[in-house]
């Protein structure tokens, strides 16, 4: 083992090979053989100069036989270093120490690797205050040693895009203050221990994630963390795995440098600075479970009534939109009228045309009747996530869509809402019905006249978990499905006794599965036993870079409006196999490569794994030759059958 250092100077826009013999250079004027880049245990490689250096191609060896290191030490701030695009992999034993660029390559879907460790010991990358280290789509940080790889200095780690995977025991230390960055439309996903440093999306309009498993080691702070309600809206949320669906979230502490995440879960409470001005942003942040065991945490917006809503009052009914502090109106307890006085009306115009999600914020349209007789008398305009009192329970409008008499009108190109605060939570008279006056669970920034910073694109959301629904909420708040399925269905049931149709829509439970390899299409071959047994099998030609399993995807919530579920979904998997000319590897679906397209798993009562596509994911396959790929489906899925539910 020797110690070699970089001689070769290139201009800018140009690079030399790493595995360049002549480039390196140890202290008796020897250089290294072409075999060394690639032979355990490598050697010492240093790059000190003063010019600026353009380092390509490492790893070329690819993961069956990755370029190794011993050690790696990038002193010069002007350097840069690019791992060969296309699977490409470099192993360094014990220290990477930079203070310039190291990229792992820049092509889509690369799925490049940097491992540490060696075989026996934890490694250790520093990064200088002038380090940079860039993943994109696929590329992962491992460890491959007995110890884990600790992560040091102060520089910066990068997500560019798609996802970048900062694996299990590669581990941030406690005390120093290294920047994660995300840009938009990537995501950052840590496996392991955080012990301090700054995760910063790097634009508020960008749709960045940062995906944390385990949250209880998880002591970094995050900045420009502006939330939505689901994956697919554009901007960034954290998306916390392996919390269990009960758990909640509060923002507090609100100052013009930050605030306070406090994440609750079954076995505790953790918390985590939020950096950013939050001035004034009374919201609070909730989780909704992503149906994986894991959670998404987004702002919780407001539930109100649509202007013209006829509220009554002792003095007869009159348009929400004159109510003012210090009025007083009717409230039902118990079957019987009980005024209460106002203490405050918010409102807020909201742009349905130009929210980047309309169906969001769209009202929920009640025609006249669709509850029953003359209930309500006029149609009834709600906020999709405001709730009626039905039967002794809170429900929220949007569960109770039916596309007869209870539809989301997507016709309005604006609405303006508003909403009546009591003195307690109660039961108000709109229209006939009744239905909930506000209730303060932290979303007062999003009415106009609250006060303070409005949020600019509210997006309208439910959470069963909070607190105040258990303490301050006049009734039980009815959001699980066995509890508003029966409720859907009465209504139903009415909206076709009145002569209304179901809207027509051609289904189909055929998930049109195939692989994109490389850009071309490779469909399945399947024998009748195959298909009793769900199982379908494809040959992957040699050679193959890219593959994708893609297919239908459909929305629970589209079949079964009383789901919160808003997900496109794909197919379920249960696991895979590959067939080569080495023998058979087995991948269950909880295997940690599955992160491109692919949400969380779930496991069955008997603790066997599954999980969900999005309709396009990414198949981490390594071959040496060409392939059979088997994989075994789980649960059924009642797609749209039409050319828009199609993923690719």
């Amino acid at each position: 083992m020797a110690t070699f250092t970089w001689t070769a100077t290139t201009p800018a826009g140009t690079s030399t090979a790493w595995e360049t013999p002549a480039a390196w250079v140890d202290s008796t004027a020897n250089h290294p053989t072409g075999a060394s880049f690639t032979t355990s245990p490598g050697n010492d490689y240093l790059v000190n100069g003063t010019n600026l250096f353009t380092i390509g191609n490492i790893g070329v060896g690819g993961t069956g036989s990755p370029d190794i290191a011993n050690s790696l030490t990038v002193s010069d701030f002007q350097a840069v270093l690019q791992l060969a695009d296309g699977v490409s992999a470099f192993d360094v034993t014990t220290t990477l120490s930079l203070n310039s660029l190291l990229n792992l390559g820049t092509a889509v879907g690369d799925a490049s690797i940097l491992s540490m460790g060696g075989v026996v010991d934890g490694g250790t990358i520093n990064l200088g205050s002038s380090g940079r280290l860039e993943g994109a789509v696929a590329d992962s940080i491992v460890d491959i040693g007995a110890s884990p790889t600790e992560m040091i200095g102060s520089g910066t780690v990068i997500a560019e895009g798609g996802v970048f995977t900062i694996g299990t025991s590669v581990q941030v230390a406690a005390g120093y203050s290294i920047k994660f960055q995300i840009d938009p439309n990537a995501t950052l996903s840590i496996a392991d221990a955080v012990g301090s440093g700054t995760i910063v999306f790097s634009a508020a309009s960008g749709s960045g994630v940062l995906d944390v498993a385990a949250l209880s080691t998880f002591n970094a702070s995050v900045k420009n963390l502006y939330v939505g309600a689901v994956q697919d809206t554009p901007t960034s949320y954290i998306d916390f795995l392996n919390v269990g669906e009960a758990a909640t979230a509060t923002l507090t502490g609100f100052t013009s440098t930050g605030a306070t995440l406090t994440v609750f879960t079954n076995t505790g409470s953790h918390t985590i600075p939020i950096l950013g001005n939050y001035l004034g942003k009374h919201a609070n942040v909730n989780y909704v479970s992503d149906g994986s065991g894991g959670t998404n945490v987004f702002i919780t917006d407001v539930p109100c009534y649509a202007a013209g809503t006829a509220i009554l009052t002792p003095d007869g009914e009159v348009a929400v939109e004159t109510i003012q502090a210090g009025d007083v109106v009717m409230t039902s307890e118990a079957g019987r009228l009980v005024p209460q006085t106002v203490i405050w009306a918010g409102n807020r115009d909201i742009d349905i045309a130009g929210h980047p999600r309309p169906a969001s914020v769209a009202p929920i349209r009640f025609r006249s009747g669709a509850l029953g007789f003359d209930q309500p008398r006029r149609d009834l305009l709600l906020s999709p996530d405001h709730c009626l009192y039905i039967d002794g329970g809170l429900v929220p409008a949007k569960l109770l869509v039916n596309g007869m008499t209870i539809t989301r009108d997507l016709s309005l190109t604006s609405v303006s809402y508003h909403h009546i605060e009591l003195e307690r939570h109660a039961v108000l008279i709109a229209e006939g019905v009744e239905a909930e006056s506000y209730l303060d669970t932290g979303n007062r920034a999003y009415f106009s006249n609250a006060g303070l910073a409005m949020i600019l694109h509210p997006e309208f959301g439910i959470n069963e978990h909070l607190r105040c629904w258990e303490t301050d909420a006049c009734a039980p708040l009815m959001a699980r499905p066995e509890e508003v399925r029966p409720r859907w269905e009465r209504f139903a049931e009415r909206a076709r006794s009145l002569g209304f149709a179901e809207p027509a829509h051609a289904t189909t439970t055929d998930p049109a599965l195939r692989l994109i390899v490389d850009g071309r299409t490779v469909l399945p071959f399947l024998t009748q036993q195959e298909m009793d047994s769900r199982t379908v099998r494809f040959v992957i030609p040699e050679g193959a870079a890219s593959v994708r399993l893609v297919s239908r995807r459909a929305a629970p919530v589209e079949a079964r409006p009383w789901l919160d579920d808003p997900r496109p979904l794909g197919v379920a998997v249960r696991s895979m196999m590959l067939r080569d000319r080495t023998g058979e590897t087995v991948a269950g679906a909880d295997h940690p490569a599955l992160t491109d397209g692919w949400y969380a798993p779930e496991y069955t009562e008997d603790g066997a794994p599954w999980r969900w596509t999005t309709g396009d994911a990414a198949l981490p396959i390594v071959s040496e030759g060409p392939c059979l790929v088997e994989i075994t489906l789980g649960s059924d899925l009642t797609y749209l059958d039409d050319g828009d539910h199609l993923a690719a």
